[in-house]
């Protein structure tokens, strides 16, 4: 009793002392010229600085080190210059951005044009805007060029780019007479396009279509998973190396082309109806068990309907009638309750077709353990839906990678369930500090329940799933 009387007591002195201690306000500059821009970064007070503008300007950022203030750009139609060091750098828009200074990291979060000029150093350029049409021209160094959401991107590469890491589905031109000696795309990233004209080291774990031209001389692509679907194109004047995952490097000659999974097959002739049907692609289901041998015109349309599920709200068709142009009233959804067939309430949202596949997305998700019928027509196809709590969850991905020195960098997570089904929209969680349960800990991820998920320690990643490591 005592104890906890000095403990609430010395709680009390604590909020005393703090409610005691002055809190600086932040200080926003919105400035649109010159004159605004300068008196603006000379005063100390500030901690934003604001450039918004509507008109053609050119604005220039004096030299400095302002690492208390965080830069936003909002001026579509702007030239702006930088000479100085910041917290951080935020670009919602600009005509062209023109990093002289070294060390920012920054953030296109819209369609803008960024140079990062010689001599100048860019710790990270992440493209974060859906949709956007981007030109990055680096003449200085950037160490990581990373591209986060969907992006039109056109690289001209003049001078260093350590990592080009590509984490969703993008479109990317390079040029230039420099190479880029790391090119990622993530899994996140499956389906992008690469269109090269100086040499590229790639490294895929996922799908992507690759073509290197004249000038790309040297170019090397790397599989680093099964099951990819890649279209290599060698359009330079040289061989280039191609290595699948889990075999030994080829060669592929100036003129010549490699491909891998559905691009491969879509390059092989089909087999005749009394060919051994392809098999399923690990991971999916068919959609009901038995060895009877399709009618052929099935073979011909892809064999039989089958129903995968890949989210909480979304699954894929493929085979039978499945093709483009499927509409959503098409799809008829049902689920077995008790032995009961009930027809589900769920609309579907949308349909994306590409390569024989079509991707369907609900407006309601699906609740773990029922079996769910696909009726496209007169087929029918069945899935049963994973779990979808926290004690159904049997990996996760930390997909926050990086993060600034002194800087509170939030964490984000991906949790997946049975047949690597991406579970991450059903589970809730926060994001808090707790040195006291686990000592050493930066962040702690909790459900909604307060059951701990997991935790990043001074020794590695610890996972939990309902309180047990």
């Amino acid at each position: 009793m005592r104890k906890s009387l000095r403990m609430l007591a010395l709680v009390l002195i604590l909020v005393l002392v703090a409610g005691s201690i002055p809190v600086s306000a932040e200080v926003t500059k919105k400035v649109s010229n010159q004159k605004d821009l300068e008196a603006a970064f000379k005063d100390a007070k500030c901690t934003k600085i604001k450039i918004s503008t509507k008109e053609a300007v050119s604005l220039k950022i004096p030299e400095g080190k302002r690492n208390d203030v965080t830069l936003y750009v909002s001026a579509a139609k702007a030239l702006i210059e930088n000479n100085a060091k910041f917290k951080k750098v935020v670009i919602y828009s600009a005509s062209t951005f023109t990093e002289k200074a070294s060390g920012n990291t920054i953030k296109v979060s819209g369609s803008a044009g960024i140079v990062a000029d010689t001599g100048s150093t860019i710790k990270t350029l992440a493209l974060a805007k859906k949709g956007a049409i981007d030109k990055v021209e680096v003449k200085g160094t950037v160490s990581t060029l990373k591209i986060s959401s969907k992006t039109t991107l056109a690289l001209t590469l003049s001078g260093k780019l350590k990592s080009l890491d590509i984490r969703n589905l993008s479109t990317v031109n390079i040029s230039g007479t420099a190479a880029a000696n790391k090119v990622i795309v993530r899994t996140a990233g499956e389906g992008s396009i690469i269109d090269s004209s100086v040499p590229i080291k790639a490294t895929l774990y996922g799908s992507a279509d690759i073509t290197v031209n004249e000038g790309a001389e040297g170019s090397s692509v790397i599989l680093k998973n099964d099951g990819l679907d890649v279209s290599f194109v060698n359009e330079s004047k040289e061989s280039a190396s191609f290595t699948e995952y889990g075999k030994d490097k080829v060669s592929v000659s100036a003129g010549g082309s490699k491909t891998v999974g559905k691009a491969e097959a879509e390059a092989t002739p089909a087999p005749t109806p009394e060919a051994t049907p392809t098999p399923a692609a690990s991971g999916e289901a068919t959609a009901s068990s038995g060895t009877a041998t399709p009618e052929p015109t099935k073979a011909a349309e892809g064999g039989k309907l089958t129903a995968v599920q890949k989210t909480v709200d979304t699954f894929t068709l493929t085979g039978g009638s499945v093709k483009e142009g499927l509409k959503e009233e098409d799809i008829k959804l049902s689920y077995i309750q008790d032995g009961v067939e009930i027809t589900s309430t769920s609309n579907v949202k949308k349909i994306d077709y590409a390569d024989g596949i079509a991707t369907v997305t609900m407006f309601i998700g699906f609740d773990g353990g029922k079996t769910y019928n696909v009726k496209v027509g007169d087929e029918v196809a069945s899935f049963v839906a994973v779990g979808n709590t926290l004690a159904d969850v049997i990996g996760f991905e930390l997909v926050t990678d990086q993060a600034v020195i002194n800087d509170e960098t939030p964490l984000k997570f991906r949790f997946y369930g049975q047949n690597g089904v991406d579970i991450t929209d059903a589970i809730s969680y926060t994001l808090f500090t707790s040195e006291d349960s686990n000592p050493g800990s930066i962040y702690v991820a909790r459900n909604t329940a307060n059951d701990t998920l997991c935790y990043i320690g001074g020794s590695g990643i610890y996972f939990y799933q309902e309180g047990t490591v």
